[in-house]
């Protein structure tokens, strides 16, 4: 006969394993009913250990929904009681789990601190899981501060360590993670390589949040390479999986990326729609650095629509809540943006400045995308200016940079505003040339905005001598 403490354990012990089933395939709502019963039978025994161990799986249930702040608060309880008892492995668990929410908050110094702290003490216990998710925490913050090798080393010792232990699970996150930096050093064949693996591993194990990251990831990447059907798959594949498990900020993401891909594939209408979805739940989750994208992206939809003074303003929110929230990376993007409507209303001046002020950001941050994307604008401004020979040498530049990324849309946008260029100083045949290279990218992109222009653009040559 079983005694009643074994049986009460086991019980425990059951109800603990069907919450982390329920949150690792993503039926949330019933994991937190499951944490919750727990915790008020760990309040009632006042047994502390297993009380702080539900609040640490309470917490990454809150994580998986994207609920970060409220996710916080529990983990700052579980660490004092993990403190109180003096459990060194569940306070280093703890400090690994604040370092991963202190870098969504962007306070990436105390992100580190926290990490590396958890180090000194999982050292000490030979504990590799959590080793493997401290490593891979500081890889993720490295990555967000674009210190790409820092980056590297970190995810490959938690990938090492991961498969010595056999954690299939945290071994399709390090694949995800390497993919991603693949993706921001141009590497594209291998960032591919490694998300098919991690999406292989995470349907194999059934692990859906895991899945709808690594399906969004690959929209991403597919949209960079201009294959926006390919990208929109994806993207609404990830979409489905995220409304599924009731991951709503992850969802708001997707709404974002549909909305962009709709721009670019020349359906602005439609795409502002999605655009204002993503905004709407973005706001009641309190997500100001999300509404960037949203601002960002709205504003360029509205740019195509020609409702500039509506641009501007959306433009002008994004570029201030950037500044204010040190997101460097995105802020290139809007200056362009706003560049876009100088040089329609013949701004030159105000451009310059704007473009000045985004190769200097770019240079900093080591975007070369955006390097590439504000040295066309200079072509673009010397052109109007009738200055030929800067305009031919910053286009041809631009076009350099471009090709050795492997930027394919951006470099096409290059191709036509440079055949403008020399076609307006007299140069059709070489301007024909750029046009066919402009018109062949977009047409495998499907952009049909893109492709009229291009198509427009040709019916007005002159006709050849």
């Amino acid at each position: 006969m079983i005694k009643k403490e074994k049986a009460e354990k086991l019980y425990f012990d059951a109800l603990k394993g069907r919450a982390e089933v329920y949150n690792f395939i993503g039926r949330n709502k019933e994991a937190l009913a499951d944490t919750n019963y727990l915790f008020t039978l760990t309040k009632i025994k006042n047994i502390k250990r297993q009380e702080a161990d539900v609040l640490m799986l309470m917490a990454n249930i809150y994580g998986s929904l994207g609920q970060f702040k409220e996710m916080q608060k529990i983990i700052e309880h579980a660490r004092t009681i993990y403190r109180m008892i003096k459990y060194k492995p569940g306070e280093a668990s703890a400090l690994i789990t604040l370092g991963f929410l202190y870098e969504q908050f962007r306070n990436y110094q105390k992100a580190i601190a926290y990490c590396k702290f958890s180090l000194n003490i999982l050292k000490k216990t030979d504990n590799k899981i959590e080793m493997a998710n401290a490593y891979n925490n500081l890889g993720s913050i490295y990555n967000s501060l674009r210190n790409f090798k820092e980056a590297l080393l970190f995810y490959k010792k938690a990938l090492k360590l991961r498969r010595k232990t056999h954690d299939k699970r945290g071994e399709s996150e390090s694949l995800n993670n390497i993919a991603f930096v693949m993706e921001d050093l141009y590497n594209y064949k291998k960032a591919l390589h490694y998300y098919k693996c991690s999406l292989k591993i995470r349907k194999e194990i059934g692990y859906k949040n895991g899945e709808a990251i690594t399906l969004l990831n690959l929209g991403h990447l597919y949209k960079i390479l201009g294959d926006y059907k390919k990208a929109a798959k994806y993207q609404q594949e990830s979409a489905r999986l995220f409304k599924e498990i009731g991951n709503i900020r992850s969802l708001a993401t997707i709404l974002n990326n549909l909305g962009q891909l709709y721009h670019l594939s020349g359906s602005s209408e439609k795409a502002i729609g999605y655009l204002e979805k993503s905004l709407t739940i973005r706001r009641k989750l309190k997500d100001i650095s999300g509404t960037v994208y949203n601002f960002k992206n709205l504003g360029y939809c509205y740019i195509d629509l020609m409702k500039l003074s509506r641009a501007k303003k959306y433009l002008k929110q994004a570029l201030n809540r950037a500044n204010i929230l040190r997101m460097r990376s995105v802020i290139p993007e809007i200056l362009l943006g706003l560049v876009e409507i100088d040089l329609y209303q013949n701004y030159l001046e105000c451009a310059l400045e704007k473009i000045n002020k985004t190769l200097e950001i770019a240079n900093q941050i080591s975007s070369k995308k955006d390097k590439g994307s504000a040295l066309c604008a200079l072509g673009r401004l010397y052109s109007i200016k009738n200055e030929r020979e800067k305009a031919q040498r910053y286009f041809l530049n631009a076009i350099d940079i471009l090709k050795k990324i492997n930027e394919p849309f951006i470099l096409a946008k290059v191709y036509y505003y440079y055949a403008e260029n020399l076609i307006r100083n007299c140069n059709r045949a070489e301007g024909i040339i750029y046009l066919k290279k402009a018109r062949k990218i977009f047409k495998k992109a499907g952009t049909e905005v893109w492709l009229s222009r291009v198509n427009e653009l040709m019916t007005k040559l002159p006709k050849a001598q």
